[in-house]
C-alpha cells in the first residue's frame, strides 16, 4: 500500500480525546470557539510542519486557459455534469473519450475511443470518473493517458476545485478551495484524535487531496475489509448489530459471508424500494443472526418525519432544506434511536445515511454514552464529516480510540471506527 513519508509522532495525551468540557457540548458551544484552548501546544508543534504551508497549495488550482483543447474521458452522468460546467465558461470540448459508450455523440460533442489518431494529444484532457468502484481508479486511468501521449490530465476534484460555482450541485465532501482553511482549527483539532500512523496518514492525504485534487499520496483502499477492519482492534464478537442505513442488506451480506457473529439485528431502511430488496435478500439468505428486526424508517436526532429523496439507489437520502435537488421527494418517519432502544444494549453500531450521520448520531447520544458501542461512521458524504464528527464523538462522555480506513475509490467509503475504551 502506498503511503506517504510520515515523521516521528508522538501519540496524543487523553487516551486520543480532545478535551473538552461536558458541561459544553459541540453542537451549543461551536468548535471554532473552544478548540483553541484545548488543543495541546506541543501537539500543535508537532503538526505545524504538515500544515504550515497545505493551506497555501490552493494557489497550485489552474483554471483553463481560453481557447484551450479540451476532451473529457467518460461520457456518463459526471462527463455530462463537466460538459455543462464547460459551457458556463465558454468552452467546447472537442470531444469525448469513452472505451464503452452506447452513444456517438453526447450534446453534438463526438465521443471517441482512446485509439482514435483524431484526439489531439496536446489537449488537457479531464477524467470525469468519480466513483468508488476499482476501474474509476484515477492513477490507473492516468496511465492509459500518459502511454496513449497524452500530456495534461486533470482528475475531476482538481477540475471541480477550479470552478465550483460552474457545477449545479454538490459531490459528496468536495467544496470551494479555501471550505477548509476556514475551518483550520477544527482540521488540525481532527488530527490529535487518531489512534494509530494509519490513521492519520489516511486523514492527512485526503485533507491535502481536497486542496488539491490531486490524488497522488491518497492510499489504495481495501473494499473488502469495510467494516471489519483487520488492524483495528474491534470488540468481541457475537455483536448487537444495528444498522442505521441498511440499503438492500448489503452490509448484512457481507458480515454473514465473513462468518462474523451476530446475536441480534436492527435494520433501518426508509426509501421502500431499498426497504423491499431489504426485506427480500433476508428472506433469501438470511436470517443473519437469530433475533433480527427491520424497520421502514429513517433514523434522525428525534422522533419526526423528514422530507426524503427517494429513488431505490444507495443515494437516497434525507434532505435537509429545500435545495431544488431533482428526484422523487416523499414523506418519511425518523425516529432517535435513544427512543426505541430499551434492554437492546448495541455494542456495534453502523451509520450510512448520505449525509445524516450527524442527526442519527445525537439522536442516539445517550446510548453511546451508556452502553458504549462501537460505532462505524460513514465520513465523506459532506465536507466537514471527515474532521466534525470524530470531534463532535470525542465531546461526548465516552473514551474511546478512533480510527480511519478508507474502502473506496476516489476516497469514497471513508468510515470512522470508533472503539470505546474499556
Amino acid at each position: 500500500m502506498r503511503r506517504e513519508k510520515q515523521a516521528s509522532i508522538a501519540q496524543p495525551s487523553s487516551g486520543g480525546m480532545v478535551m473538552l468540557p461536558h458541561s459544553h457540548s459541540v453542537e451549543q458551544t461551536g468548535l471554532c470557539q473552544i478548540l483553541p484552548t484545548y488543543l495541546h501546544k506541543e501537539w500543535a508543534y508537532i503538526m505545524s510542519d504538515f500544515y504550515s504551508s497545505l493551506f497555501d497549495l490552493e494557489t497550485e488550482i489552474r483554471p483553463l486557459r481560453a481557447n484551450e483543447e479540451i476532451l473529457i474521458y467518460g461520457a456518463g452522468g459526471t462527463g455530462r455534469r463537466v460538459l455543462l460546467a464547460l459551457s458556463k465558461q465558454g468552452h467546447k470540448p472537442l470531444a469525448f473519450i469513452d472505451q464503452h459508450a452506447k452513444t456517438r455523440s453526447v450534446e453534438g460533442v463526438p465521443v471517441l475511443t482512446l485509439a482514435d489518431t483524431a484526439l489531439p494529444r496536446n489537449a488537457t484532457v479531464i477524467v470525469a470518473v468519480f466513483n468508488r468502484e476499482t476501474n474509476a481508479r484515477f492513477s490507473d486511468i492516468k496511465r492509459r493517458l500518459d502511454d496513449a501521449g497524452f500530456l495534461s490530465i486533470l482528475s475531476f476534484e482538481a477540475f471541480y476545485l477550479s470552478c465550483p460555482d460552474d457545477f449545479e450541485e454538490t459531490f459528496f465532501w468536495l467544496a470551494k478551495p479555501d471550505y477548509l482553511k476556514a475551518r483550520a482549527e477544527e482540521v488540525r483539532a481532527a488530527d490529535e484524535l487518531w489512534s494509530d500512523a494509519r490513521s492519520r496518514n489516511i486523514y492527512r492525504s485526503q485533507i491535502r487531496h481536497r486542496i488539491t485534487g490531486d490524488h497522488a499520496g491518497v492510499p489504495e483502499p481495501e473494499p473488502e475489509a469495510q467494516y471489519m477492519p483487520r488492524d483495528v482492534p474491534l470488540l468481541p464478537e457475537p455483536y448487537r448489530f444495528v444498522d442505521v442505513g441498511a440499503f438492500d442488506g448489503d452490509t448484512l451480506d457481507a458480515l454473514h459471508n465473513q462468518k462474523v457473529r451476530l446475536e441480534s439485528i436492527l435494520a433501518f431502511e426508509p426509501d421502500m424500494r431499498n426497504f423491499q430488496s431489504l426485506v427480500k435478500r433476508v428472506r433469501a439468505h438470511g436470517p443473519y443472526a437469530p433475533q433480527m428486526l427491520l424497520f421502514p424508517c429513517g433514523v434522525g436526532r428525534s422522533c419526526d418525519s423528514a422530507v426524503f429523496l427517494e429513488d431505490g439507489t444507495e443515494s437516497s437520502k434525507a434532505l435537509k432544506d429545500a435545495s431544488p435537488t431533482k428526484g422523487n421527494r416523499t414523506m418519511v418517519p425518523v425516529i432517535a434511536l435513544d427512543e426505541i432502544l430499551f434492554g437492546f444494549r448495541p455494542n456495534y453500531i453502523k451509520f450510512d445515511v448520505e449525509g445524516f450521520e450527524e442527526e442519527a448520531l445525537c439522536g442516539m447520544r445517550k446510548t453511546i454514552e451508556e452502553d458504549r458501542p462501537m460505532l462505524a461512521v460513514s465520513v465523506y458524504h459532506r465536507p466537514e464529516d471527515l474532521f466534525y464528527l470524530p470531534l463532535l464523538l470525542s465531546s461526548w462522555s465516552c473514551p474511546a480510540d478512533y480510527y480511519l480506513r478508507m474502502h473506496g475509490e476516489h476516497t469514497f467509503d471513508t468510515v470512522l471506527y470508533v472503539i470505546p475504551q474499556r
